[in-house]
Parts: structure tokens; C-alpha cells; sequence
């Protein structure tokens, strides 16, 4: 039987088509049995997103609110701060925005259009406070506590005004919210005050942080142009330049990237192979474990427990499964990018901004963008596209959901919005389900 004039056009589309989608670096064409995208639900609106907001906008822990500085990067421009689609009074400049760890208090630092003599102002649950410069504030972890450089650079503890000998800067509270320790000028000197106390004296200190046990504290501290590292009476280095401090779960043991000649990693003591470039160390939740990115030449890896892993272009930093068995970080080569898993690479992106694990280990979601759009991607499975897609720190506070925040055009206006939305954690898929469709 001849076919119809439509069945050959139809025909010659199809072929069109197959020809269009299998050039090279096309991806997997999707099988009509393969599994749905991931179906997002609207939780909330967190109000609008302006055309000059500055990149990228800060959420709260929980990913309920979100907060950021509208403003051109121009000279003489006007910036003001915009918290869940609320709008500030202008100001010169905005510095150093925060949201306490429940997400309930949001503050930041700026100063005033053509205000002289040079003063800032400390903006805290919408009531603003004259301070000495745009030094940065704390909340503690328990967020009933707040701590900031008041006038004459008096350190403040819920407004009132604390002993600590000098000028104070970079309060930090402890795990157990129970101590406060900051960095004091006094002297010519520059010293650890914690409770009150002062330490040894240095030209500069900087780095502070506490234990997770909150029994102790470890800090940078630099004599005639060389950082030492004091810890537990110990004072470790010298160093051209030291990196952020970081403790195991534990507190048993502290890690820091160096550098003398090249970088390098620092953890029990012990000095690890030298790099051109090294990032931050990261430990396993249960300490166990220590990675962290490092760059030779052209060649990008993860040395893990000691180990180097494959060469890329780029590599991201990694993250560990609550469990400690499996890690994972992005890479790019050859212009795609995509996530690796203890070793097993997924199908490719131009970009990923993102990636973790779910509490119980067995998701992998990371954020995939292509041509200026992003998704998310759970276990292989790819959720709606959108302008922008943001994951908050507590992602998984909701059982069995997956919750960040989007950015579209907000329906009939001009500006964009931002959106709390939610996903399940695939029921029948595994993170391995990741990188099953990854294209030859």
C-alpha cells in the first residue's frame, strides 16, 4: 500500500528531528517508559526580585526568606536593601546582610548618603543603630542573642555594652551560644578577647572559631608578616598566608589550607602534598574523613583521606553524605560540566552551582543550568526550569521533601519573584540513579 502525501511528510519530519537531536553532545533522547521529571509545589512567595538585584540573593537557613542589595554597580549609586520584597530607605553603601539561624531576625550594615563625619549604621528587626564602621555582626546559634561593634567600637551584647579592654571587631559566638570572643585593638596590639579575657598580643588576629564542643577556640594570629595558628596552647607555623580554620565534629582535630612556598593542607599537625592552588578542608560528619579541592598547572582534583582523585578542568568543593561513605563534587571538562560520585560521573551541564545529599543518604540533588537556566536534579530526575534556582542550608527540614527557592517572571508584572517550592525525595530511586543516563 503507498502512504498518504501527509504520512511521507510526517515521515520526513520525524527524520528531520532524529538528525537535529543526535549531533554531537546531544543528550539521551528520553525513552517513553522513563520516569517523570521531579513535580514541584508552591510553598510560599517571598516577594519580588528587582532588576538590579546583586547576585546572589542571601536566604535564611530554612529558605523562608530572602534578602538582597538592589542597586547598580555605578559610582555615586543609591542602594537600599530589599527583604522578602520589602523595600529599605536608600543608602551609600550596604554591607555584610544576615539572617539569624532560625530565619526569624535579619540585619545589615551600611552607611548614609553624604553622612559626615564618617559614621554607620547598624539596620537589626528594622531598628537602626549609629555604629563606629560597617564591622560585622553575629547572632548566636540559638539566634536569642545578638553581638555588634557599637559607637567608640564597644562590643555590644544585646545592647549592652561589654569589658573588653580595647576596640573590638568580628564578634563570634560558641556553638553552645554561651561564650562571645572578638578581636581587639588595644595598645598598638591586637589580641583574642573570649568572655573578656584577653590572649597573647599580635600586630593583626583574625579567623576565630570556636570548637564544636564549644570547649576551646582556635585563631590566626600574624607577627612581622607571618600568620601562626594558636590552638590549645600551640602555636603553629609560621605561614605567608593561612586559610579558614575548620574543626572535626569532634573537635579532636583542626585542618587549614597554607601556604608557603605553594599551598597546602594542614590536619593533625601534619602537612599534606603542595599545590599551586588548594581549597578549604572538609570533614565527614563524623570526622572521620577529610577532603578538599587542589589545582596543579591545568589539572584540577579531589584529594580525599590523603588520596588524589581523576584530573579535571575544574572541580567543585566536595561534600560528604551525613554517613561518611560518599562524596561528591562537581567537574568541568572540555566546557560540560557535571556531578562525580565516588567516582561515576552524570550527564552533562554548563553549569552547576550546588550539589549535596539527602539526611538519610540515599538522594544526590544538585542544581544543573543550561543556557542561563537552571533546574534542579535529584537522582537523574530533572524538576522545572527557571531563571534562577537557589538551595538553603536546611534543605531538608521538612521529612521526605526537598525545598529551595526559585526566581521567575512574576505573572502579569514586570519584576521577577522569588519562590519557596518543595519536591519529594524520589521514593523508587537512589543517587546511583544519577548516572545511568550519562551520554557517550
Amino acid at each position: 500500500m503507498r502512504a498518504s502525501w501527509g504520512q511521507v511528510v510526517l515521515r520526513a519530519l520525524a527524520a528531520l528531528l532524529i538528525c537535529l537531536t543526535a549531533g554531537p553532545g546531544a543528550r539521551p533522547t528520553i525513552a517513553e517508559d522513563a520516569p517523570a521529571g521531579l513535580v514541584e509545589k508552591r510553598v510560599k512567595s517571598l516577594g519580588k526580585v528587582l532588576p538590579d538585584a546583586r547576585k546572589p540573593l542571601l536566604l535564611s537557613p530554612n529558605g523562608d526568606h530572602v534578602a538582597y542589595i538592589n542597586g547598580a554597580w555605578t559610582k555615586n549609586t543609591k542602594v537600599r536593601v530589599v527583604c522578602d520584597g520589602r523595600e529599605t530607605e536608600f543608602y551609600e553603601t550596604l554591607t555584610f546582610l544576615c539572617f539569624s539561624p532560625d530565619g526569624k531576625r535579619f540585619g545589615f550594615m551600611g552607611s548614609h548618603i553624604g553622612q559626615r563625619p564618617s559614621t554607620a549604621a547598624f539596620v537589626c528587626d528594622g531598628v537602626e543603630k549609629t555604629v563606629s564602621h560597617e564591622g560585622a555582626f553575629a547572632f548566636s546559634p540559638d539566634s536569642k542573642h545578638l553581638a555588634y561593634c557599637g559607637l567608640g567600637d564597644a562590643l555590644m551584647l544585646d545592647d549592652k555594652m561589654q569589658k573588653t579592654g580595647g576596640f573590638c571587631r568580628d564578634p563570634v559566638f560558641s556553638p553552645d551560644s554561651r561564650h562571645l570572643a572578638c578581636r581587639v585593638v588595644a595598645a598598638g596590639k591586637c589580641y583574642l578577647a573570649c568572655d573578656g579575657a584577653k590572649d597573647q598580643g599580635f600586630d593583626d588576629v583574625g579567623g576565630i572559631v570556636f570548637c564544636p564542643n564549644s570547649a576551646g577556640l582556635a585563631y590566626m594570629g600574624s607577627e612581622r608578616d607571618a600568620w601562626f595558628v594558636i590552638w590549645s596552647g600551640r602555636k603553629l607555623g609560621p605561614y605567608k598566608e593561612v586559610g579558614k580554620l575548620v574543626f572535626s565534629p569532634d573537635s579532636s582535630c583542626l585542618a587549614f589550607k597554607a601556604f608557603v612556598n605553594k599551598w597546602f593542607v594542614v590536619h593533625e599537625d601534619k602537612k599534606g602534598p603542595e599545590f599551586d592552588v588548594v581549597g578549604d578542608p572538609v570533614f565527614s560528619i563524623g570526622g572521620g574523613r577529610l577532603a578538599y579541592t587542589a589545582t596543579q598547572g591545568n589539572a584540577s582534583l579531589v584529594v580525599c583521606d590523603g588520596k588524589k582523585g581523576p584530573e579535571y578542568e575544574q572541580v567543585g568543593q566536595p561534600v560528604f553524605a551525613l554517613e561518611g561513605k560518599h562524596l561528591a563534587y562537581y567537574a568541568t571538562r572540555g566546557g560540560k560540566t557535571f556531578a562525580v560520585c565516588d567516582g561515576k560521573e552524570s550527564g552533562d551541564y554548563h553549569e552547576i552551582t550546588w550539589i549535596g545529599f539527602s539526611p538519610d543518604n540515599k538522594h544526590l540533588v544538585f542544581t544543573g543550568g543550561n543556557e542561563g537556566k537552571r533546574s534542579i536534579v535529584c537522582d537523574g530526575l530533572e524538576g522545572p526550569i527557571h531563571q534562577d534556582v537557589l538551595v538553603p542550608e536546611h534543605f531538608y527540614d521538612v521529612p521526605g521533601k526537598l525545598r529551595y527557592v526559585v526566581v521567575d517572571k512574576a505573572a502579569g508584572g514586570a519584576d521577577n519573584e522569588a519562590r519557596l517550592v518543595e519536591v519529594d525525595w524520589p521514593a523508587d530511586r537512589t543517587w546511583e540513579d544519577a548516572f545511568k543516563t550519562k551520554a557517550p
